[in-house]
């Protein structure tokens, strides 16, 4: 399955709130710093990445 892709400021607040997917793998794009994103798996596990650009 594809995953969901969104763009939205990344803050910790952000981070501890947002709901966990069901079926799909989420990736939230940070809206101010490009390349930092977080991937958040249908398990609950978070993945911070980074891409130098």
């Amino acid at each position: 399955m594809e995953s969901i892709t969104l763009t939205l400021k990344l803050t910790d607040k952000l981070i501890r709130k947002i709901k966990i997917p069901t079926e799909r793998t989420s990736i939230i794009q940070d809206k101010i710093e490009p390349g930092l994103k977080l991937r958040i798996s249908p398990t609950g596990r978070k993945h911070g990445l980074l891409k130098k650009i």
